[in-house]
C-alpha cells in the first residue's frame, strides 16, 4: 500500500538530501557577501522601492543576470540558490524574500492554495503545494511567482507568517531525508517543523509516515489523529489513517476513512487528471482520454486538461479532436507564453 506524503513544492520530485545535520534558520536565510555585492552593484541605494523591486525582479528573471533554472532535486538555502543559480519554488521564494528585505522592501511569504495535484515516487505519493512572494509598495500589492505555469486566476492565496514558511522548509528537508532512507534526520526535521509552527497539520502527517514506515503503528495513528484534529480537511491524514488501519487489521476503521478519501477524490479534478497522466505515460491513450474528460467535467477552465487530452487524441490520430481541444487550451491559458505555445501547436497540426 502506498502512503500519501506531502511535499510543499511547485515540483514534485523527491530527492536525495545532502544534509547530515539539522540546518539552522540562520543558515537557511543567510545572505552572503557575494549576494550583497550583487545587489549593490546592480541596484542603486537611492532608488525608490518601486524601482528596487523592478530591478530585483529583472535581475532574478532575466537570463542576462542570474539566469536561474529550476532544480527540483532538493530544497536549497538562499545562499545555495544564489550560488548554484537553481532551486525549486520555495528555494527561489526564500532567496527573493531575503534579498528584497535586504533592500528594505516589505516582502512576505504567500501560500497558493488550490485543489491539490499528486505525483508518485516509489513508496510515497507526493502532494504538491506552492508558495510565492507578496511585496507591498504603499497601497499596491505585487505578487512575485517563480512558477510561470501556475493558474493564478483559479487559486486562493493567503499571506503567511515566516514561521509557517520556514516550517515548510524543514518539512521539505524531512521529506528529502526520508527519500534518502535517513529516518532519524527526517524525524528531526519534521519535529522542528512542528516546533516552529505547531498548527501546520501536514508536518505531523509526514512524521506519521516515517513512524508507520518503521512499524510504530500506534505512534503513527496518534500523530495522524493529531494532524486531523488541527485540520479536518487534511485528506492526506485521512488517506494515511485508512492505509494504517488496514495494516493494523482494523477493517471497520479502514473502510470508514477510505469512504472519506473516495468521496474527496471523486470531486477533485486533479485526481482524475493525474490518473490521466499516468495512463498517457503508459501509452494507454483511450483510458487517458476518459480520465481527462472527467477532470474537465469537474473544472472546465484548466488549460492543462485540454492540452493533455489533445496530446492523447493526437497519438490516436484523431487530429480534429486534438485541434478542438488545443483551441480550448489556448482560450483558457492565462499566460501569453502558453497561448503562444498552443498557437504554434495548432499551426503544426494544420500543416500536418
Amino acid at each position: 500500500m502506498k502512503f500519501l506524503f506531502i511535499l510543499p513544492l511547485c515540483f514534485s520530485a523527491l530527492a536525495n538530501s545532502q544534509n547530515h545535520n539539522l540546518l539552522t534558520l540562520e543558515e537557511i536565510t543567510r545572505i552572503t557577501p557575494e549576494m550583497v555585492q550583487f545587489l549593490e552593484t546592480n541596484i542603486p541605494e537611492d532608488a525608490s522601492h518601486s524601482e528596487k523591486l523592478v530591478k530585483l525582479v529583472k535581475l532574478i528573471f532575466n537570463k542576462n543576470f542570474l539566469n536561474l533554472s529550476y532544480d527540483n532535486n532538493r530544497t536549497k538555502t538562499a545562499a545555495e540558490t544564489f550560488e548554484t543559480r537553481s532551486g525549486n519554488c520555495i528555494s527561489f521564494t526564500n532567496m527573493f524574500v531575503v534579498m528584497a528585505r535586504h533592500l528594505g522592501l516589505t516582502a512576505r511569504f504567500q501560500e497558493v492554495r488550490n485543489l491539490p495535484t499528486w505525483d508518485r515516487n516509489g513508496k510515497v505519493v507526493v502532494l504538491n503545494r506552492h508558495i510565492n512572494v507578496l511585496v507591498q509598495l504603499r497601497e499596491r500589492l505585487i505578487t512575485v511567482d517563480f512558477n510561470p505555469y501556475e493558474d493564478h486566476k483559479q487559486v486562493w492565496t493567503e499571506v503567511v507568517k515566516d514561521e509557517r514558511a520556514y516550517a515548510q522548509f524543514y518539512n521539505n528537508y524531512g521529506a528529502e531525508a526520508f527519500a534518502k532512507g535517513n529516518n532519524d534526520l527526517a524525524k528531526a526535521n519534521f519535529d522542528f517543523s512542528i516546533q516552529i509552527e505547531p498548527e501546520m497539520s501536514f508536518s505531523r502527517t509526514n512524521l506519521g509516515v516515517v513512524y508507520s514506515n518503521e512499524g510504530a503503528f500506534d505512534l503513527a495513528e496518534k500523530i495522524y489523529l493529531e494532524a486531523l484534529a488541527l485540520d479536518h480537511s487534511d485528506m492526506t491524514a485521512v488517506n494515511n489513517l485508512a492505509a494504517l488501519y488496514r495494516k493494523m487489521g482494523n477493517t471497520q476503521k479502514a473502510e470508514q476513512y477510505q469512504k472519506r478519501v473516495n468521496s474527496f477524490r471523486k470531486k477533485n479534478p486533479y485526481f482524475h487528471y493525474q490518473l490521466g497522466i499516468e495512463a498517457y505515460q503508459n501509452e494507454k491513450y483511450e483510458e487517458a482520454i476518459v480520465h481527462f474528460k472527467r477532470a474537465i467535467r469537474r473544472k472546465e477552465v484548466d488549460h492543462q486538461f485540454y492540452f493533455s487530452i489533445a496530446k492523447a487524441y493526437a497519438f490516436l490520430g484523431r487530429m480534429e479532436k486534438a485541434s478542438e481541444n488545443l483551441k480550448k487550451a489556448q482560450l483558457y491559458a492565462p499566460e501569453a507564453f502558453d497561448q503562444q505555445r498552443y498557437s504554434q501547436k495548432l499551426n503544426m497540426l494544420a500543416a500536418h
